[in-house]
C-alpha cells in the first residue's frame, strides 16, 4: 500500500491559498493597490503551484499559505495562459540559494547607483562605461527576486532598482532607434571586451533580455 496521505488528506496537504496584491491606475489616473485571493495546488516536490491566470494577473506580490506553515511564502509567476485562464507558480526552494541571491543583488544595488553597470566594477579606468546587457539581466533578476524575497523591504529596493535600470535602457543614450544602420535594440553592450569582439554595441542577449524585462 502506497504510504503518505490519501484521498482527500492527499487534496487537503497540496492545497494552497493565495493571495496576490497589486496597483492598478484607474481610468481617472489614480493608483489603486488591491488585493485578491485564490487557490492552488502543488503539483511536483520542488514547489511548483498551479493555479487561475486572473488570480496572479497584474500582481506585484504572490503570499502563499501552504499547509503546515503557519506564515506566507512568497512565490512567483513561471508561466501563464489567458485563454486558458491557468498559471504556474514557484514557491521559494533551498533558502541559502535565496541568501546568495540577496548578497548578490545588495552588491549590485550599492555599486551601481546609476542603475546601469560597467563591464568590470574594479576596472579604475574603463573605456567603456556601460555593459547596457548585464544591466539588462540585472533588471530582470532582480524583479524577480522581488518577487520571492519575504523582506518587504528588500522587495522594495529591488523592484525600484529594477525599474531605475529599465527607465535608464529606455534613456535615447542606451535605445539604438537613431543608430545609422543599427542591428539592435540597445547600444553600450559587450559580448567580449578582452578579444574585442562586440564592444560597445548590441549583442543579442542583451536584446533578448531587455524585452523578457519590459514585458
Amino acid at each position: 500500500m502506497p504510504s503518505g496521505p490519501q484521498g482527500l488528506a492527499l487534496v487537503e496537504k497540496a492545497t494552497v491559498q493565495i493571495v496576490a496584491q497589486g496597483t492598478f491606475s484607474e481610468p481617472s489616473g489614480q493608483a489603486v493597490t488591491v488585493a485578491g485571493a485564490g487557490s492552488g495546488f502543488l503539483i511536483s516536490d520542488d514547489g511548483l503551484v498551479v493555479t487561475n491566470n486572473h488570480v496572479v494577473t497584474g500582481a506585484a506580490t504572490l503570499n502563499v499559505f501552504v499547509p503546515d506553515r503557519r506564515e506566507p511564502v512568497n512565490a512567483g509567476v513561471v508561466a501563464t495562459s489567458e485563454c486558458a485562464d491557468l498559471a504556474i507558480i514557484q514557491l521559494p526552494g533551498d533558502r541559502s540559494y535565496l541568501d546568495v541571491a540577496h548578497r548578490c543583488a545588495d552588491f549590485y544595488v550599492v555599486s551601481t547607483p546609476d542603475g546601469v553597470p560597467p563591464n568590470d566594477w574594479d576596472e579604475p579606468d574603463p573605456d567603456w562605461p556601460y555593459e547596457s546587457s548585464a544591466g539588462a539581466a540585472a533588471a530582470g533578476e532582480l524583479w524577480g527576486l522581488a518577487r520571492l524575497t519575504d523582506d518587504s523591504g528588500c522587495r522594495a529596493v529591488y523592484r525600484d532598482m529594477a525599474l531605475k535600470i529599465m527607465d535608464r535602457l529606455v534613456a535615447p543614450e542606451f535605445l539604438a532607434s537613431d543608430t545609422p544602420h543599427g542591428e539592435g535594440i540597445l547600444r553600450h553592450g559587450t559580448y567580449h571586451e578582452r578579444n574585442g569582439l562586440g564592444v560597445d554595441e548590441s549583442v543579442m542577449f542583451g536584446d533578448y533580455l531587455f524585452v523578457e524585462g519590459s514585458r
